[in-house]
């Protein structure tokens, strides 16, 4: 009994240091830290209210409030692997959309190190969301969190080989956003069929304007032709 409540506090005295460490408007922050008069740990977060990503995916969101969302994520996860931390548990039920679209990245109690291994005999993850080379617990780096990152989204960033991932999660972002933007993305190699479908759903109204413009010209001019 003592053992667990040990292995709980020291999991949430370790959050509390990585969350001291990531000051991130997608990333709730520590107000304070203590130790109730028994011994057990506390620590005070800010409130947040809205509804797990998950439960949103059930009731259905539109594919533009999706790619929002995940573009919001990948930017905490950035954040984070910038400051050196893996949070090695990225899933749906993680993620908190708030009452005013805020997008949060919660539970970063499995948070470790990049490049350190998950522990000796230790698997920590969500299985689904957790890379191979995560689930048997060898040394991890950013593609760890790619890869949990893919599950909800690509499956070029859930390639089991961490070399056909993308390498960051901010080159996972950055394909995301091109993607939202109807730029090519690294992910899917165009032939020029669907490079040329992309450019017209991109520059539809574009391409409507020419055409309206070469109908009425090519009317025009046989109409000139006619009367002349």
């Amino acid at each position: 009994m003592r053992s667990a409540a040990a292995a709980v506090a020291a999991r949430l005295r370790a959050e509390a240091r990585v969350l001291a460490m990531l000051e991130h408007p997608g990333i709730v922050p520590v107000h304070d830290v203590g130790t109730l008069p028994d011994g057990r740990l506390w620590y005070a977060m800010k409130q947040v209210r809205g509804a797990r990503l998950d439960q949103l995916l059930v009731h259905g969101i539109a594919n533009p409030e999706k790619f929002r969302v995940f573009e919001r994520i990948g930017e905490a996860v950035v954040f984070a692997h910038s400051r050196g931390v893996l949070h090695r548990d990225l899933k749906p039920q993680n993620v908190m959309v708030g009452e005013f679209g805020e997008v949060l990245v919660l539970d970063w109690g499995l948070a470790v190190a990049a490049g350190k291994p998950s522990g000796a005999n230790e698997v920590a993850g969500t299985p689904g969301f957790m890379a191979p080379e995560q689930a048997t617990g060898g040394p991890i780096d950013a593609r760890a969190d790619v890869f949990s990152l893919g599950r909800i989204i690509a499956a070029k960033a859930s390639a089991l080989d961490p070399a056909a991932r993308y390498a960051s999660a901010a080159d996972l972002a950055a394909d995301v956003a091109r993607w939202h933007a109807g730029a090519a993305v690294a992910a899917l190699p165009e032939r020029w069929p669907q490079k040329l479908a992309r450019h017209y759903r991109s520059y539809r109204a574009a391409y409507w304007l020419i055409g309206t413009y070469v109908v009425l010209r090519v009317a025009f001019e046989l109409w000139r032709s006619r009367f002349t």
